[in-house]
């Protein structure tokens, strides 16, 4: 359920793998858009990689990472030096720039956690932005739909404020929550 757009496509029987090292343009049936100048696809075990990886989804988030592995199959990925931009309008406020960057990514089995994150919805700006929440991890719980952060600090212009232990909040799909 895939559709792969690409030049000099390499089919290697032997090892069910497809690849190229020209730009490839990978959607799937969920209309995600996989971008990568090094591609590689291994039919049987439904494996996917690539360098140098842009991701854009159907609600306009847009994802870079260095390094990306995914096990289609089971609906699993991986990724390494991750840089995504949300859609503006995703936290309430189109004004407003939300991003989240981070060393590690692994998603899977509705959760994804990014390791050494840092989060903030600043509109971008040379220097520093005003405010950003770092932690060591953040995990998504698609299921609950909350973040959660383990030993996390507030920082406003690269100054630490406050450390919370653990902290997490409502996902942006969460019009209200109380607690």
């Amino acid at each position: 359920n895939i559709s792969i757009k690409t030049k000099n496509l390499i089919y290697l029987r032997n090892s069910g793998e497809i690849k190229s090292k020209y730009k490839t343009i990978v959607i799937d049936n969920y209309q995600n858009n996989f971008e990568t100048d090094d591609f590689l696809f291994n039919i049987s075990n439904k494996i996917l990689k690539g360098q140098n990886v842009t991701i854009k989804d159907k609600d306009g988030n847009i994802s870079y990472f260095k390094s990306f592995f995914s096990d289609v199959g089971n609906n699993e990925f991986y990724g390494q030096d991750i840089k995504i931009e949300f859609s503006n309008k995703s936290f309430g406020n189109s004004l407003n720039e939300p991003r989240l960057y981070g060393n590690i990514l692994e998603s899977k089995n509705n959760s994804t956690t990014v390791s050494k994150g840092i989060f903030t919805t600043c509109k971008k700006r040379d220097g520093c932005p005003p405010w950003t929440l770092k932690a060591d991890k953040i995990i998504h719980d698609k299921r609950k739909k909350t973040i959660n952060y383990l030993n996390a600090w507030l920082e406003v212009y690269d100054k630490p404020i406050l450390y919370f232990p653990k902290f997490f909040h409502p996902d942006p799909t969460v019009k209200r929550q109380s607690g």
